[in-house]
């Protein structure tokens, strides 16, 4: 007497942490020309604007933990969100290099706190019977938010010096 389609929904829904994981990981492929441009980036800060992203991510395991802890799942999963969007929009409109690293490293923390909590949510709510496949959702979301984050770099990469600014907006949208 389970609902399938509700947690096929629910899942799904919860995965998209997954597909902004892919998205904020890959974003920086089609970017980083149109930055290092824009900033004047180096060897040394192309790699720490590309980097700082897995640096956030650390902090945000480590967050997530206390607040899925405190909190819930489902409002982890919500602030997870809410610094997604923001820190997409920040990155977008970054008006300097500190200020986009800032913002990338606030991305890499949703990255963290959505690479533990979706996963951990759709276990939760999945049925035993259920409950790989569902996981899996979360995985395969991922590896279509590199996908299409590829595609739309490609898409975007002949329409100016601010196309570096959609790519990265862009990803206000699925949060």
């Amino acid at each position: 007497p389970y609902n399938n389609a509700y947690i096929l929904g629910t899942s799904s829904i919860s995965a998209l942490g997954g597909y902004l994981f892919g998205f904020d990981f890959a974003v920086i492929s089609g970017a980083l020309p149109f930055l290092q441009k824009q900033f004047g980036l180096d060897a040394y800060w192309e790699g720490f604007a590309t980097g700082s992203l897995a640096l956030g991510a650390i902090v945000g395991c480590v967050i997530a933990g206390s607040v899925a802890e405190k909190y819930g799942r489902k409002p982890g999963l919500l602030s997870a969100a809410l610094v997604f969007t923001f820190s997409s929009l920040a990155m977008a409109l970054a008006p300097g290099r500190d200020f986009f690293i800032f913002s990338r490293f606030a991305a890499g923390i949703g990255v963290g706190m959505a690479s533990m909590l979706s996963p951990m949510y759709i276990a939760e709510i999945s049925p035993a019977h259920l409950r790989g496949r569902m996981v899996a959702i979360n995985q395969l979301t991922i590896v279509t938010g590199i996908l299409i984050t590829n595609l739309i770099n490609y898409t975007l990469r002949n329409n100016g010096d601010d196309a570096w600014r959609w790519m990265f907006g862009l990803g206000a949208i699925p949060s």
